[in-house]
């Protein structure tokens, strides 16, 4: 399944996301969703450094939206 939509807060940190998950999965028409986090960083070896984004899931609520988890192991 394809993400159609991504909420995210106007400030950091999201302290109350659980909540804004229980309203969402309520929502008539919601099949599911799932929390994330997304952070990039830089990975060195020797003289080689790249950007990278890293995107951080709860594979039991992922697998709701993903075939992921089944390719992932914890």
């Amino acid at each position: 399944m394809v993400p159609h939509g991504e909420i995210e807060p106007v400030n950091q940190p999201w302290n109350n996301w659980q909540e804004a998950l229980a309203k969402v999965q309520k929502v008539k028409g919601i099949v599911a969703a799932a929390p994330y986090i997304n952070f990039t960083g830089l990975v060195e070896s020797g003289s080689n450094m790249r950007a990278i984004q890293v995107k951080g899931v709860d594979p039991q609520q992922e697998s709701q939206l993903s075939a992921l988890p089944t390719f992932v192991p914890e």
